[in-house]
């Protein structure tokens, strides 16, 4: 058909802001955990010295948050993110597995 006679709730991962037509994936380093948000919550605030990111649009959970590139989760006694250690190379959410010998 032409048109939508009905409002859509918009799903978890997207958001609609007041008077929007469509809904949107939330920007990378964003998620939205509910359906029907108006706005995307940013993975930054999860962070403390790093703020944590995305590598996707339109994330529907706080747990896709991530380290970003430069530094590394310690998942065994979670502090945030940690900087690389020199000689290493981590790219978006590495943990210490990387470590391993």
């Amino acid at each position: 058909g032409e048109g939508s006679s009905a409002c859509l709730e918009c799903r978890a991962g997207q958001f609609a802001p007041e008077r929007s037509s469509e809904c949107v994936f939330c920007d990378v380093g964003f998620f939205s955990d509910q359906p029907g948000a108006a706005s995307c919550h940013s993975c930054a605030s999860l962070g403390d010295a790093f703020p944590l990111t995305t590598d996707v649009l339109g994330a529907s959970s706080s747990a896709v948050c991530v380290c970003p590139a430069g530094s590394y989760a310690d998942r065994s006694a979670f502090e945030g993110c940690q900087a690389c250690p020199a000689g290493m190379a981590c790219s978006l959410g590495s943990d210490l597995s990387f470590l391993a010998l």
